[in-house]
C-alpha cells in the first residue's frame, strides 16, 4: 500500500508554503517573510488500502524565533560648502529611516559615521537619529572627504546597514595675507636715500595651502612733498624712501599687502592696512621755557601742586613740536622736603617739605627735548634759578601728666615734683622755646594755694584751712612760639584730680 501524509496547521499565515510531510517522512515548510510566531501541526497518515485507512493525528509545534532586520534609509545629496564656512546642519538629509518590518517599529536607529579625510573637519560628520547630518571644517582646511554612513538599530542580530557614501567639498577660498609693519622711521633734514631690509615681517599670503601666492606691497602717504623718492616695500620687506632736499616734517604711511589668489567665493587678496610714521627732522634746536616765582610755603604745608609754574614750554620751532620735553632739577638742602622739587613736562611744579623743616633752598632748572645732539642739535636749554622757601611755624608743645592727687585736711602746702613729664616745646627746630604751664580748676575755694605746674614740671597747691572737698585741675603746657602764619603755642587741655580728705 501507498501511504500518504494529510497536514494541516492553526497559523497558514505564519508561512509562504504551508507545512507537509512526504511519504518518505520528510517535513517541508517555508517561513512567510518577516513573519515569527507559533503554528500548531496536525498530521495523520493514510494508505490507499481503502477501510480504515487513516491514523489517528498527531500533533506538533513549529516555532519561528523573531530575528532582527537590518534597518534602511535613503542617503541625501553630496555637500559643497566654502573653506571657513563655519558650522553646517542639513535636516532631513537622511530620509526613509526605518528600523524594518513594522515588528521592528519600536527600535532605536543611530548613525555610524566615517569619512577618508579626518583633517577637513574640526567637528567631524554626524547624522542625528531624525537625519541631520552635521559638521564643521577645520580652520583654512579645503579638499573633499568621502563619508561612510550605516544605519544602526537596536534589535541585535542583524543590526546594520549596508553602508552608503556622499562626498563633502568644502571649496578653497583666498585668505588675506598678513603681514607685522615695523617701527616708525626717524631721519634728518638731506638725509640720502633710506633702505630698511626687514622692516616688514612675518610676511605670509594666507595659511599653508596658499604658500605658493606671490605677495606685493602697495604705499601711500599724506606727505609727498617730504620725498624725492616715495616710500615704498619690496615683496622682501625692505622699506625704501628718500627725503626731499631741504624738506622736513612727518608722513603718515599707510600699507597693504596683496596676492595674487583672487577673491572668488567671497576670498580676500588684500590685508587690513597698517600705518606708520616717516619723520624727517631738522637739526635739533635747544628748547626753552619761562620759569615761575619763587614758591614760599609754610611749614608742614603738606604736598605742593603749582600748576603752570613753567610756561612758554618750547620744544624748539613748530616742526620739533612733537619732541617730548622734560625737566632737570638739583637737589640742594634735601633734608627740607620729604618730596624733592620737580616739573612734569606741562610745566608743574610739586614738592613736599619735610615734617617739621624750615629753611630756604635755590634750584637749578634745565629743560630737555627728546631730539638729540646729532649734527650739531641742541637738547638742553640755559639753566634758571629758583629758591623755595619753607617759613617756620609754631608747633604745639607739649606733655604727659601726672595722676591724680589727694590731701589730708590742713595738710599744708603740696609739692610733687616730676608730676608732668615728657615736657616738649615742639619738634627739634623749636627745642629753645621755654613752656610754661597754665592751670585752672572747677573749685578754686578749696585751696589755700591755687594748683600751679611750675617750668620743671613740679605740682604745687595748698587746701585752704577746714576744707574737704575736691577739684577737677585742667592744665594746659604754652610755649613762646607764637601763633604767626597759623602756629600753634598752646598743647590740647589735660585733667586731674585734687581731694582733700579727713582722716
Amino acid at each position: 500500500q501507498v501511504i500518504a501524509f494529510l497536514v494541516d496547521n492553526d497559523n497558514n499565515a505564519l508561512f509562504a508554503t504551508q507545512p507537509a510531510i512526504t511519504p518518505a517522512g520528510t517535513l517541508t515548510f517555508t517561513p512567510a517573510p518577516d513573519a515569527h510566531g507559533t503554528a500548531r501541526v496536525t498530521v495523520r497518515a493514510h494508505d490507499d488500502g481503502g477501510g480504515d485507512d487513516t491514523s489517528a493525528p498527531q500533533t506538533f509545534t513549529i516555532t519561528i524565533t523573531s530575528v532582527n532586520d537590518a534597518p534602511a534609509f535613503g542617503a541625501g545629496a553630496a555637500q559643497a560648502v566654502l573653506e571657513d564656512a563655519g558650522a553646517q546642519a542639513i535636516p532631513d538629509w537622511a530620509t526613509a529611516i526605518a528600523p524594518g518590518p513594522a515588528n521592528d517599529a519600536s527600535q532605536v536607529i543611530d548613525f555610524q559615521t566615517s569619512n577618508d579625510n579626518n583633517a577637513l573637519f574640526s567637528t567631524q560628520p554626524a547624522v542625528t537619529s531624525a537625519g541631520t547630518l552635521t559638521y564643521t571644517p577645520a580652520p583654512d582646511a579645503n579638499g573633499t572627504a568621502t563619508v561612510t554612513v550605516r544605519a544602526h538599530d537596536d534589535g541585535g542580530g542583524d543590526d546594520t546597514s549596508a553602508p552608503q557614501a556622499f562626498t563633502i567639498t568644502i571649496t578653497s577660498v583666498n585668505d588675506a595675507p598678513t603681514f607685522t609693519a615695523g617701527a616708525d622711521r626717524t631721519v634728518r633734514e638731506d638725509d640720502p636715500a633710506q633702505s630698511a631690509g626687514g622692516w616688514a615681517t612675518h610676511i605670509t599670503p594666507g595659511p599653508a595651502d596658499e604658500s605658493a601666492q606671490s605677495i606685493a606691497f602697495a604705499t601711500s602717504n599724506d606727505n609727498n612733498a617730504l620725498f624725492a623718492a616715495q616710500p615704498a616695500v619690496s615683496p622682501g620687506g625692505t622699506l625704501t624712501f628718500t627725503p626731499a632736499p631741504g624738506a622736513h616734517g612727518t608722513a603718515h604711511v599707510t600699507i597693504t599687502a596683496h596676492d595674487n589668489g583672487g577673491t572668488a567665493g567671497g576670498g580676500a587678496d588684500t590685508s587690513t592696512a597698517q600705518t606708520f610714521t616717516i619723520t624727517v627732522l631738522a637739526p635739533n634746536h635747544a628748547p626753552a621755557f619761562s620759569k615761575g616765582g619763587d614758591p614760599t610755603v609754610l611749614e608742614d604745608a603738606g604736598p605742593q601742586t603749582l600748576s603752570g609754574w613753567a610756561s612758554g614750554i618750547s620744544a624748539g620751532p613748530s616742526y620739533e613740536s612733537a619732541q617730548a620735553v622734560s625737566f632737570t632739577i638739583n637737589n640742594p638742602l634735601a633734608a627740607l622736603f620729604s618730596a624733592a622739587p620737580a616739573i612734569s613736562g606741562n610745566g608743574t611744579l610739586r614738592f613736599t617739605p619735610a615734617v617739621n623743616q624750615n629753611g630756604a633752598a635755590t634750584f637749578t632748572v634745565t629743560a630737555h627735548d627728546d631730539g638729540g645732539t646729532a649734527d650739531g642739535g641742541v637738547d638742553t636749554s640755559a639753566p634758571q634759578t629758583f629758591t623755595v622757601t619753607v617759613t617756620p611755624v609754631n608747633d604745639a608743645p607739649s606733655f604727659a601728666k601726672g595722676g591724680d592727687r589727694s590731701a589730708v585736711l590742713n595738710g599744708g602746702v603740696q609739692t610733687v615734683p616730676g608730676w608732668a613729664t615728657a615736657i616738649s616745646p615742639g619738634p627739634a627746630d623749636e627745642s629753645g622755646q621755654d613752656v610754661t604751664f597754665t592751670v585752672t580748676n572747677s573749685n578754686p575755694s578749696l585751696f589755700a594755694v591755687q594748683p600751679r605746674v611750675d617750668p620743671d614740671g613740679s605740682l604745687v597747691y595748698q587746701p585752704g584751712l577746714s576744707l574737704l572737698g575736691s577739684a577737677t585741675v585742667t592744665v594746659r603746657a604754652v610755649d613762646d612760639g607764637g601763633t604767626a602764619d597759623g602756629g600753634v603755642n598752646t598743647s590740647p587741655p589735660q585733667t586731674f584730680t585734687i581731694t582733700v580728705l579727713l582722716v
